[in-house]
């Protein structure tokens, strides 16, 4: 079945919305700055991850290499998305 609902707030109908966050889950990524307060543990920089999913407010849950799934804000982290990764 095929829903045609139009989101106002980013003029993307659901489909496509739907497909964007398919192609983002088990995508590669590498942390280049976590923006967020050292006493909360941050994720250390180029350390590397997958992820997990994407949710409603655009937050990607990560699991990284070093064993911790935390999400990254794509709005306020800075990171790569690793397209052809080696391992």
């Amino acid at each position: 079945m095929y829903y045609t609902y139009l989101c106002p707030i980013i003029n993307l109908n659901l489909n496509e919305m739907l497909n964007q966050v398919k192609d983002l889950v088990g995508k590669r990524v590498k942390l280049i700055l976590m923006n967020d307060d050292p006493k909360t543990n941050p994720i250390a920089p180029n350390t590397m991850g997958t992820i997990m999913s994407v949710d409603d407010m655009n937050y990607y849950r990560v699991k990284w290499d070093d064993g911790r799934i935390i999400n990254l804000l794509p709005e306020e982290d800075k990171y790569e998305i690793i397209e052809n990764p080696i391992n």
